[in-house]
């Protein structure tokens, strides 16, 4: 697993900013961001536009995680599409928690989404999530844990939602942890499975069956383009069904890393995370 240290050799490009003029040279107001080493274009901004580079973000996340004697955060994904314009950083602490009673642990920890850009589409944007160990799911916790977005504008201060994070992070243990033990012992109905599935893309629909079946959670079957399920004497608990959609989403090479974010809180909405 990489350290931090690794992960900031890879986001610590330089960042050129330059304004932009018409044909006319005059000033159009906005400037352009490109990569020094490569010379690869990252976006266009305004000038009010307040630059916070990946490597100032991380490197502030990293002293406010240590100042606070949080538990170790672990890097656990990195990615920077658009040329190195957008990065999302996936960190897991190092404190677990199960939560099976059974001889069969089920190890979960509170992890971290980082995520920045150059090129507007995305804010500066601080995120808490579930990581699951024994199957490696992550879920993103939306409402019990944490989350802070913030726009690029002159005033953007980094370490205001990483101070903001540190102090709600005891509500994982207090709030979210009893929350999903509650999970473990609720069984979902038959007809939730599909009305669940309803809300979500078709890929994920059919990816989810798929996971069901083969872990002997239901039997289905499609006519006419319709389909009908089956509960098997096996038990699917609420927890069961929240991990069948979260394994699809990490496992699945379909998607980018935005929209997996986004179906992943679309699933914390549903379920009440």
């Amino acid at each position: 697993m990489k350290q931090l240290e690794e992960i900031l050799e890879q986001v610590n490009f330089k960042v050129i900013r330059e304004r932009i003029f018409n044909p006319a040279k005059k000033d159009t107001g906005f400037d352009t961001l490109y990569r020094e080493d490569t010379g690869d274009n990252l976006g266009v901004v305004s000038r009010n536009y307040g630059l916070a580079t990946h490597s100032e973000v991380l490197e502030k996340v990293a002293e406010e995680f240590k100042k606070s004697k949080l538990p170790e955060a672990l890097p656990l994904y990195l990615d920077l599409p658009k040329n190195g314009a957008m990065m999302f950083l996936e960190l897991r602490f190092s404190k677990e928690f199960n939560l099976s009673t059974k001889s069969d642990p089920d190890y979960i920890s509170p992890g971290a989404i980082v995520v920045n850009s150059y090129n507007r589409k995305l804010q500066f944007d601080l995120q808490g999530f579930i990581y699951r160990v024994v199957c490696s799911n992550k879920a993103v916790v939306k409402e019990s844990l944490f989350q802070y977005r913030s726009r690029h504008t002159k005033r953007l201060l980094v370490d205001e939602p990483v101070k903001k994070f540190v102090e709600v992070y005891p509500n994982f243990e207090k709030i979210v942890i009893p929350r999903l033990s509650q999970m473990t012992k609720e069984i979902v109905p038959e007809n939730k499975i599909l009305s669940t599935l309803d809300q979500f893309p078709g890929w994920i629909q059919e990816e989810s069956l798929q996971y069901l079946a083969e872990r002997k959670f239901i039997t289905y079957k499609e006519e006419n383009n319709e389909v009908e399920i089956s509960k098997t004497d096996k038990k699917l608990t609420v927890w069961d069904f929240v991990n069948t959609f979260t394994f699809v989403l990490t496992h699945t090479g379909s998607v980018s890393t935005e929209s997996r974010l986004k179906y992943l809180f679309t699933l914390s909405s549903i379920f009440s995370l």
